[in-house]
């Protein structure tokens, strides 16, 4: 699956977290090697998607949520 997030996602304004005003930052950090097949999804997702597990059938569910441009599909994105 490929989970577009929208841009803004990543951009969190410094003075939000108590750094420098009026400068932004990427809220992007870490290294994952290529033959892990592994994901760390953050803040940017949850803010885009909503995730719903259900425990009877121990299965989780993602649904993009309805006020961004998030999309979910099983291509990738051209």
């Amino acid at each position: 699956m490929f989970f577009k997030i929208p841009f803004e996602s990543y951009l969190i304004n410094g003075e939000d977290i108590g750094l420098e005003r009026n400068v932004c930052y990427l809220s992007i950090t870490g290294f994952i090697p290529d033959n892990q097949r592994l994901a760390v999804l953050g803040q940017p997702f949850i803010q885009n998607y909503y995730t719903v597990l259900d425990m009877e059938t121990m299965e989780v569910g993602l649904a993009a949520h309805i006020g961004t441009d998030a999309l979910i599909q099983k291509e990738k994105f051209s």
